[in-house]
Order: C-alpha cells, then structure tokens, then sequence
C-alpha cells in the first residue's frame, strides 16, 4: 500500500472521531464574548495542545 493512500485512508478515519464541524461550534460558545487576540491564542494554544497529544 501506498504512504500517501495509508494517509488518506487514516485521515478520512479520523475525521468522523475528531468532529471539526462540532469542535468549531464549541469552540465558539465558550470563547463567545472574548477578544480576537485572546481567541486567536486560545486557537493556537489549543491546537499545540492536540498536536502535543
């Protein structure tokens, strides 16, 4: 098999787990009402936090 289709393979594996489409909706309730550069480094720390997970 193929890297690139074992990376297709496992991303569209994950995509249904992860929820983006939920996770943006989450997302924007709780930071509902805080400044855009708190948001911003709220997004950036979050997504070093999934990445270091």
């Amino acid at each position: 098999m193929e890297p690139v289709h074992v990376a297709v393979s496992a991303l569209a594996a994950l995509l249904p787990i992860m929820n983006p489409i939920g996770a943006l909706a989450t997302f924007a309730g709780l930071t509902d009402g805080v400044g855009r550069a708190a948001m911003r480094r709220q997004a950036v720390m979050t997504g070093v936090y999934v990445l270091g997970i």
